[in-house]
């Protein structure tokens, strides 16, 4: 394994960018948590003066740079230099991030105190003339509007600058479980092309065969024993990761969809109609469910969105109870005033395997799955939060434990009565 630089042999950092104050923007546990699968073992960082600043210590150490400093170090003893080097520009994101956060934050203070201090003048100016008091009042209810609209701009960047940061940490876990079955697809293919040509060889030793002894040898020149039993078992792979890497796309179009989708007033009772024939079409049977609900209740929703977040949630139930015990269904309802709207509270309970607390804090980050390999992408409660945030909703998980069940519950505002708070 290649060893990369030490701490000891890089250049101090600017104090005016100290690791520590740029982690006051990130959590830094939940960093190293997500990049220790990556990383293959744990890892740990360190300051610029080679000091540990959080995680385990490591052998190797990869640099971690902002505006052309090094502000600190980035280890793992297990990971390649390739992969260290990886994850290091994954954390520089990070705090390239964090540093516009701390800019906007030192600007924004800085314009505070800059406001307060021409106020103070300004207050003593107006004790002397009251004609001035007027103006100057006026002119500062501009300067106030103006303030808050450089406020609301600044939150929008902030905000912003948190949509990139997740974007990109999806963006990289797409390349990754994309490029998996990609790679056993592109392989099968190869096999495929040398299966062909040894086809091709039967077929000449066939077309030139005399007897029964010439077409056993030309069978055992192309293996084709072999051939007939591999051929299937590679093409069989090679489907799966087809429709793995489509149901990546397909539930990625509930992310893209969710923030421009059309609305309608719905039936609850329409929408989970559609939910059961979508459940049951992916191959999970509803014999287990029991439904307590108020179907008639109203949605301002779009279907096809919808169906798809609740069916996720559903399915996630039925995998929980692996067969056994039962999915619970149940609804209440919070009716709206004049200035309000009401809301729809429904709670999908399993007597499944239950969640620990960190399955429970990972459970909506993208490509998290606690499934056996093949059997689910970690993409559907992350989809499902997204479309329910998008129709002004939320959702929440419940669970006290292993083998204690999970209570999944959805707050979805009602059409008509007033709009949500």
């Amino acid at each position: 394994m290649e060893t990369t630089a030490s701490p000891s042999d890089g250049t101090p950092f600017d104090r005016e960018l100290p690791l520590s104050e740029l982690f006051a923007y990130i959590d830094g546990d939940a960093l190293l948590s997500s990049l220790m699968p990556l990383a293959g073992g744990r890892i740990g960082i360190r300051d610029a003066h080679g000091q540990l600043f959080l995680g385990c210590d490591a052998d190797n150490w990869q640099p971690l740079e902002l505006e052309w400093e090094v502000v600190g170090y980035l280890g793992c003893a297990e990971a390649d230099a390739a992969t260290l080097r990886a994850l290091a520009g994954m954390v520089e994101v990070q705090l390239r991030t964090a540093r516009r956060i701390q800019m906007v934050s030192d600007l924004h203070h800085g314009a505070v105190e800059e406001d307060y201090r021409r106020l103070k003048e300004k207050n003593e100016q107006l004790q002397a003339s009251e004609e001035r008091y007027r103006c100057l009042a006026a002119s500062l209810e501009q300067r106030v509007q103006a303030q808050l609209k450089t406020l609301q701009e600044n939150e929008k960047r902030l905000a912003e600058a948190r949509r990139l940061a997740s974007m990109g940490h999806l963006a990289a876990g797409i390349a990754h479980e994309v490029n998996n079955p990609l790679g056993f697809i592109n392989a099968n293919l190869r096999s495929a092309t040398r299966y062909v040509e040894q086809l091709r060889v039967l077929a000449r030793g066939l077309a030139e065969a005399f007897d029964l002894r010439d077409v056993r040898a030309a069978w055992e020149r192309a293996d084709m024993e072999f051939l007939l039993e591999d051929f299937p078992d590679l093409l069989d792979e090679s489907q799966q990761g087809v429709v793995r890497i489509g149901a990546i796309v397909s539930a990625l179009r509930g992310l893209t969809d969710a923030s421009s989708a059309q609305m309608e007033p719905l039936q609850l009772g329409t929408v989970l109609g559609q939910v059961y024939r979508r459940t049951e079409e992916r191959g999970f049977s509803t014999a287990m469910l029991r439904t307590h609900v108020d179907r008639a209740v109203a949605l301002h929703a779009n279907l096809e969105l919808m169906q798809q977040a609740l069916a996720e949630v559903l399915i996630n139930a039925l995998q929980a109870c692996d067969g056994r015990g039962e999915v619970t269904i149940e609804t209440r309802r919070e009716d709206g005033t004049e200035e309000q709207c009401g809301w729809l509270e429904l709670a999908v309970v399993d007597s499944g395997a239950g969640m620990t607390p960190e399955t429970l804090e990972h459970a909506f980050d993208p490509f998290y799955t606690t499934r056996a390999v093949g059997s689910g992408v970690g993409l559907g409660l992350t989809v499902s939060r997204e479309i329910i945030l998008a129709h002004g909703g939320g959702i929440a998980l419940h669970s006290d434990g292993p083998e204690t069940g999970t209570t999944a519950r959805i707050r979805l505002p009602l059409h008509g009565g007033g709009e949500s708070p």
